[in-house]
């Protein structure tokens, strides 16, 4: 006789998860940005004579890479040169002082015949940017731009130009990644929210917080048209009041702007990005995005239950923050069964709700099989249970 062996069908495959929504940070600008005030004279205030050109430069850029400017500008005491009557001479460059149209106090540096253009133009290259592309000058000017840093007081410089002398490249390229480090951390803290030197003043909450125009406009496109445009009241006042935005994450915008770094440690993140997206400043956006994004997720894996993503979800599509609110809609799906039983997912409507219901998981398909395939796993386990029953029963 044969026996029939009734077998469970198998269970339905779980869906593939949507694949994950990554967040991408462009490359900084930071560098760029900086070379592009090279010898520009939007919002300078230093003239350089040399030979027979003249360079244009800003005060704050070159405190920062060298002492001998520093001391000049009385940054170490964190006075402004603006207000103080000076006349220096030194044994390569006279220093003296004039109006400009604008009002503003020029600072004029005549070079003695000892410093050529040519190497001079290599020297703030390297003062505005920390790099120094060597290769394309000749062993005579080599030599001329290490005398210049000495003469100037740069000591990173002439360190670099002996290391490409030598052939070390690896320690050249070392020595400027610290350079530009040392740029930044002097900058941070001698002038970010700090009266020395600043020529701009914005007003938050009714507390003044100093500015330096030349680094905001060579940054931001928005504080360009604001302190350099001539629409703009601003750039005749260099006031500005702010509204609508804290103190803490006005001055970590500051800072991003002068340093290319974030403290996040120090702001309110969410506040942060919407103050970065009011200044047009979409890769500071995107930094934002990704840490908000990164954080949200240490907190759903502990847990709580305090995080109102779809919160974060309207306020990244109020503010363009368009990675962060596809990053929110992502988990959202993926987290379905989790989020439709809270209150505030009746804020979500149109083509955001269709996205959800869309890419939910576990998908609407895979539930319907997974209950068909749970009522045919029970009508088995009920015949296997008649069958074994009968089998022990006896016949008296």
């Amino acid at each position: 006789m044969f026996k029939i062996v009734h077998q469970r069908p198998p269970p339905p495959l779980p869906p593939k998860i949507n694949p994950e929504i990554y967040i991408n940070v462009d490359s900084s600008s930071y560098v760029a940005d900086l070379r592009h005030m090279i010898n520009n004279p939007l919002c300078a205030d230093v003239q350089f004579h040399v030979e027979s050109a003249v360079f244009h430069a800003h005060r704050v850029v070159l405190c920062a890479s060298s002492m001998l400017f520093a001391k000049m500008f009385d940054v170490q005491q964190e006075t402004d040169v603006l207000y103080n009557e000076y006349d220096a001479t030194h044994s390569f460059m006279t220093v003296s002082k004039r109006l400009s149209r604008g009002g503003h106090v020029v600072t004029v540096i005549s070079c003695s015949s000892e410093v050529k253009a040519a190497t001079f133009l290599q020297l703030l290259e390297y003062v505005y940017t920390g790099y120094q592309r060597l290769e394309r000058v000749s062993w005579e000017m080599l030599d001329e731009v290490e005398l210049l840093g000495q003469l100037f007081d740069i000591p990173q410089l002439v360190r670099h130009c002996r290391y490409f002398r030598t052939g070390n490249l690896a320690r050249a390229r070392k020595t400027t990644a610290a350079v530009r480090g040392r740029f930044c951390d002097i900058i941070r803290n001698r002038f970010v929210n700090h009266m020395c030197l600043a020529d701009t003043r914005f007003v938050v909450n009714g507390v003044n917080i100093p500015a330096h125009a030349p680094l905001l406009v060579a940054r931001c496109d928005v504080m360009a048209a604001m302190l350099a445009g001539e629409s703009f009241h601003e750039s005749m006042t260099r006031k500005v009041n702010l509204k609508g935005t804290s103190i803490e994450s006005f001055l970590a915008l500051l800072e991003y702007l002068y340093t290319d770094n974030v403290p996040f440690g120090k702001t309110d993140p969410v506040d942060l990005l919407i103050l970065a997206d009011r200044f047009c400043l979409p890769r500071l956006v995107a930094l934002c995005e990704l840490h908000i994004a990164i954080e949200a997720e240490k907190i759903m894996e502990s847990g709580d239950d305090n995080l109102d993503l779809i919160g974060l979800l309207l306020t990244a599509q109020c503010h363009n923050a368009v990675q962060l609110h596809a990053w929110c809609l992502d988990v959202i799906a993926s987290k379905f069964e989790l989020f439709s039983r809270s209150k505030e997912f009746a804020l979500l409507e149109g083509e955001d709700l269709v996205y959800v219901e869309t890419h939910k998981w576990p998908p609407l398909s895979y539930l319907e099989e997974e209950k068909e395939y749970r009522k045919t796993v029970d009508m088995h386990t009920d015949v296997e249970y008649r069958r074994n029953r009968l089998g022990r029963c006896s016949v008296m």
